[in-house]
């Protein structure tokens, strides 16, 4: 087993290694889409089938432009009535900015 960083709680490290823990992503971005055609339209713009995700299910998806260059890495959570897409810190822009072309 390896040993956790020296800021990170013992008792959190081993909640996370043994798979019952949870982890607080208070800086990652998100971006959030609503509408009936959510799943089909963020379908066009990445690399996974974003439409065939039923609610509670989640899939890793690359944004890309209509060349297939990367302009960003999320992960894409369908919930009822929307689809949510969580990133690194400070990505949310560059993904709304693509999207709302």
């Amino acid at each position: 087993m390896t040993t956790p960083d020296a800021n990170f709680p013992l008792d959190e490290y081993q909640a996370l290694h043994s798979g019952f823990g949870a982890v607080e992503l208070a800086d990652w971005s998100s971006v959030t889409l609503t509408g009936a055609d959510r799943q089909a339209f963020l379908n066009n713009f990445s690399t996974n089938e974003v439409k065939k995700l039923q609610p509670g299910e989640h899939c890793e998806v690359f944004v890309t432009n209509v060349k297939g260059k990367i302009l960003a890495h999320a992960l894409a959570h369908c919930r009822d009535g929307e689809l949510v897409l969580i990133t690194v810190p400070g990505q949310a822009a560059k993904i709304i900015e693509h999207l709302d072309r």
